[in-house]
């Protein structure tokens, strides 16, 4: 008797086991069959396509309507950096380049620009003879690649100065 009961015990794991791993084959072959069809660029088009439940999964799908737009979290931070002529000198000739594109003029002996990470600055004197030092006055608190009293000599020159670099601390 106990020879009875331990082969249909064995018999019942067998079955039991085979079981699970048919279960878990036909998924798997449904779920790739299943990637298939949705990836079809003709869906809506296809047979598949007029069943009732995926004509309601299709139209779930394009339902984008959301409630409120959104908004911005972490936006990078405008900074400031200001520079001044050393001496009572100003200049229209001297300008200030904010990725290649004027962005001021010394005509009032300073400036004063707003920058981002990763701005390159440069100074274009090319079309002024006498040299002049260039001073930086005021420079934004987490801005790492300026410092409030750096000095740059031009003379006829364009002169690229450094990229923005900002400290992210939290």
């Amino acid at each position: 008797m106990n020879y009875k009961t331990e082969s249909l015990l064995k018999r019942f794991i067998n079955w039991v086991g085979n079981l699970v791993l048919n279960l878990v084959v036909i998924g798997l072959v449904l779920l790739v069959a299943i990637q298939f069809i949705l990836t079809n660029p003709n869906l809506k088009e296809s047979i598949i396509a007029k069943l009732p439940y995926v004509q309601q999964a299709l139209e779930l799908k394009e339902d984008n309507k959301f409630s409120q737009t959104a908004k911005t979290v972490f936006a990078p931070q405008k900074k400031h950096i200001a520079f001044q002529i050393k001496g009572d000198l100003s200049s229209k000739q001297v300008k200030l380049l904010i990725n290649g594109n004027v962005v001021g003029d010394f005509a009032s002996g300073s400036l004063k620009v707003t920058v981002e990470p990763g701005d390159k600055l440069a100074i274009d004197a090319r079309e002024y003879e006498p040299g002049i030092w260039l001073e930086i006055t005021d420079v934004s608190a987490s801005l790492n690649s300026f410092q409030t009293g750096q000095q740059f000599w031009i003379k006829e020159q364009y002169k690229s100065l450094n990229i923005v670099k900002i400290n992210n601390k939290i």
